[in-house]
Parts: C-alpha cells; structure tokens; sequence
C-alpha cells in the first residue's frame, strides 16, 4: 500500500449561520442578550464601530437625521421597541399611584423616545413614582394636621356642643338635598363650619317650638342620639348606603332631645 493511500481525505466543515445561531446563555445579562441572533449581534457591533472614533462615541448633531439618532440610542442599549422595557416592581407607594399597563405604556414610550437605555428606564421610573408618592404622603399629612387643628379650635369655642353642632350642619346640608362632600373637606375648614352651623341653629329657632316629649323619651333618644354620634363605623359618619337614613334619624333624635325645638306647621 502506497503512502498516499494511508492519508486522511479532507472534509469540507461548512460555515456556521450566524443568522440562525442562537445567543448563548452565558450572555443573557449582558447588553448582548437584546440581540436574537449572533448574526444580529454582529450587525450591531458594526454599527457600533462606526460611531466610535478617536476621542470616543460620536454623538449625532442637531442635522442629524432620526435614523441615526435611533442608531445612537440603540448602540448605548436603548431597546428597538418601547414595549421592551421591563419595570422592577415598587413597593410601599401612596395607594392613589395605581399603575396600569396603559399608563406603563405611556412612561415606555416616552423614555424610548428620548433615547434611554434599559436600566436608565427601570431607575427614572422608580425614582419618579417614589417622589410623587412622598409628595402625596406630605399632602395627606399636611391635611391631617390642618384637620386637628381646625377640630382643636372649634371644640374650644363649642365646647361640649362639637358633635351637636357637627350633626346640625350635615343635617342641614342633607335637608336641602346636598351632601358634605358637596363642600369638599368640612373638617379642615372651620369657617365654613362655624357659618353653617349658625345658619342650622337659625333655622332651628326659625321652625322649631317647644315639644311634649316626655322625660323618658327624651333619655331614650339622648342615648341613641350618643350612640351614633360616639361610634365613627356608623353610617352617619360615612358616605354611602345609610347615610342619607342615618342623618335624618340624628335629626329627628335632635328635635327630641331638645324639648323647645318641635317643628312648626305653617298654614
């Protein structure tokens, strides 16, 4: 046997298809990973190349056209499309931020507009629903506040008569088909209390005279009467099913307890 039948004969190995090859899993968490292909990796490294010079990125100028400025946003890890932001999850924020896929939408639009990349995105995001959520905390504790002391100043000048004159007012919005909201935050405004509250007792003196109740009946309703005023879970307290009920038996309760206030009909 000649030498030449003892050699190996020679294989063409065909290329590998970039195109096709999948990016491997080590690469995952690296700016590569936004690419499907290593073929498309490889495009975008090119394109990368093209834009770094001696003295680094070169940045588009405002004659620019849009297509090269996507080029530069992509090059520095901008996603191709908006909706290929991923959010983190938030936690602790003020419960009137409720986040949605709409409005997750709008912030993914906007950041691709402007050119950010993926953890550019995820950190301004977080960081502004933070400031909002602190601002409304700081709101809602500015409220609270201006709410105790409006309470504090008017239970100083009423007296024992707070939760008395609190019940004529919203019976008076009630009987003239309105509700407290209609006057936004009552608790925090003692003007506005302090005015419809006259404005109740005027009434009051107006087209009440003094009643038969006898003395039992007068402790029983006085009882019912506490009972409502001193429970916040009753429905008087609250806006909703049995509210409209529960004002108009504290003043039918009222008209009891005081034995000069009875109803006057007119002819």
């Amino acid at each position: 046997m000649s030498e030449l039948d003892t050699q190996t004969p020679e294989v063409d190995t065909p290329a590998p298809d970039f195109d096709v090859m999948g990016i491997p899993e080590s690469y995952k968490d690296t700016p590569v990973s936004k690419y499907k292909t290593v073929g498309e990796a490889m495009k975008g490294y090119n394109e990368v190349s093209k834009l770094v010079g001696a003295k680094g990125v070169i940045v588009p100028s405002d004659k620019s056209t849009p297509e090269e400025w996507d080029k530069f946003y992509n090059s520095l890890g901008r996603p191709e499309k908006p909706e290929e932001y991923k959010f983190s999850p938030i936690e602790g924020l003020h419960p009137e931020l409720k986040m949605s896929p709409e409005s997750d939408a709008e912030f993914k639009a906007i950041f691709h507009k402007r050119g950010l990349n993926a953890k550019q995105a995820d950190g301004l995001y977080k960081d502004y629903l933070n400031l909002v959520s602190q601002l409304l905390i700081k709101r809602d504790e500015q409220t609270l506040a201006q709410k105790q002391e409006a309470e504090k100043k008017l239970r100083s000048e009423w007296l024992g008569d707070f939760n008395g004159n609190l019940a004529k007012v919203q019976g008076l919005i009630a009987k003239h088909g309105g509700t407290a909201e209609d006057f936004g935050d009552l608790g925090n405004r003692p003007g506005v209390l302090r005015v419809l509250a006259n404005i109740a007792k005027k009434f009051s003196e107006d087209t009440f005279v003094r009643g038969s109740e006898t003395p039992s009946e007068a402790v029983d309703a006085k009882k019912k009467l506490n009972d409502i005023l001193l429970n916040k879970e009753h429905p008087y307290w609250k806006q909703g099913v049995g509210h409209d009920d529960a004002v108009r038996e504290v003043m039918r309760l009222q008209e009891i307890c005081t034995p000069n206030e009875r109803e006057v009909t007119h002819s």
